[in-house]
């Protein structure tokens, strides 16, 4: 390490000249100041004048050196930069009266408007017409789906045979099987069996509960008629008691 003694070393040089020097820097008059260390603030251009010097006065393999390991922290810190992403393009728009006479053209050839919402060969489509069940509101757009038999409701409502003609199936029933006991899970007739259950539970109406009595209707598990014969029965035991 080269050090550089910036001090005079002349013998013959009087010891006042100090003096004189620290009383012309005290007084402003002179810009020596015994060291080459110029602060932040001395002046515009002159620390980084130093600093470059400092700098470039590095053996190149040591600059080198330097440079990788600032290198090699700065892309320590940086974050992994993620692949742009490809930009998908936008289907093109289909209006409503292209919509319809695919709608049309699907009526024609399969006899229903009943398009799966995930329509293989179009899948906007599909979305479409589930679509029009739910969210069309203008009225010629309404007609125009009328008049191709558009069908609203994919489900149709269970439409449930009339009370007397469930009745009938019960009458016909206990002159087969000699009793009113229709299981609930009946194989022969699966509605007949729920709508029987459903009389011991919620039938409250005087006239139909006259016409469940006539034909003997189990309203309990067991008999109703038999349970009310045994409570004679013991009615009968405890007045000989």
């Amino acid at each position: 390490m080269v050090v550089i003694n910036l001090t005079s070393s002349d013998d013959d040089e009087p010891n006042n000249n100090s003096n004189d020097s620290s009383n012309e820097n005290s007084n402003g008059n002179s810009n020596t100041y015994d060291h080459c260390m110029p602060p932040h603030y001395f002046c515009h251009d002159t620390p980084a004048f130093v600093h470059n010097n400092r700098r470039n006065a590095l053996p190149p393999a040591i600059q080198a050196a330097v440079a990788a390991a600032v290198a090699a922290a700065a892309a320590e810190t940086e974050e992994p930069k993620e692949p742009p992403r490809k930009k998908q393009k936008r289907p093109p728009y289909i209006s409503w009266q292209e919509m319809y006479e695919c709608l049309v053209s699907y009526k024609a050839k399969f006899q229903n408007t009943r398009v799966p919402i995930d329509y293989k060969p179009d899948p906007r489509f599909g979305r479409w017409v589930e679509r029009q069940r739910h969210r069309c509101d203008v009225p010629f757009r309404i007609d125009l789906l009328n008049v191709i038999g558009f069908e609203w409701q994919l489900v149709k409502p269970l439409v449930y045979p009339s009370w007397e003609t469930m009745y009938e199936r019960l009458v016909q029933y206990k002159k087969n099987h000699k009793t009113t006991k229709v299981p609930f899970r009946y194989t022969e007739d699966p509605a007949l069996g729920i709508w029987v259950a459903r009389q011991r539970r919620q039938c409250k109406k005087k006239d139909r509960v006259d016409l469940l009595d006539a034909i003997g209707f189990a309203w309990a598990a067991k008999d109703r008629e038999s349970s009310v014969c045994r409570n004679d029965e013991l009615f009968e035991l405890e007045i000989i008691v």
